[in-house]
């Protein structure tokens, strides 16, 4: 396998619906939602997809002011393609885009695991969601 990392926004909504499939999420997405997730990482600021040819195995996405803070708000990796060193590459693909802000991850709480293996520390400052 070749693995090549790429910075686009543009991606197949089908190729994303089927790799949330994967691991789980979007149980209930059709082509409509599939549109919207699309859409979600072409409206993010920092997109990094991982690839074997035309397969997407994975993407990050993250949003930043550039200047001090940033938020990695997604990161999923194909359920056959985990445990391969790919999430770590595409998190520090992200996080390095812009080396001097202070990132922060909002993620799954599944996946404290992986995290706790980059060496990121949970802060345990909180977090208030917004409900609308």
């Amino acid at each position: 396998m070749n693995v090549t990392y790429k910075k686009t926004k543009n991606l197949d909504p089908k190729k994303l619906l089927d790799l949330y499939h994967s691991i789980g999420w979007a149980k209930k997405a059709n082509s409509k939602g599939a549109k919207d997730i699309a859409k979600a990482y072409k409206n993010s600021q920092i997109v990094i997809s991982a690839w074997d040819k035309n397969k997407i195995l994975g993407v990050v996405k993250g949003i930043t002011d550039k200047i001090t803070q940033g938020i990695v708000t997604g990161l999923v990796v194909h359920k056959n393609y985990q445990r391969q060193g790919i999430g770590r590459k595409l998190f520090f693909k992200c996080v390095k885009s812009y080396p001097k802000v202070k990132w922060s991850v909002r993620s799954a709480k599944n996946a404290d695991k992986f995290y706790k293996k980059l060496k990121i520390k949970k802060d345990h400052n909180p977090w208030f969601e917004v409900k609308k």
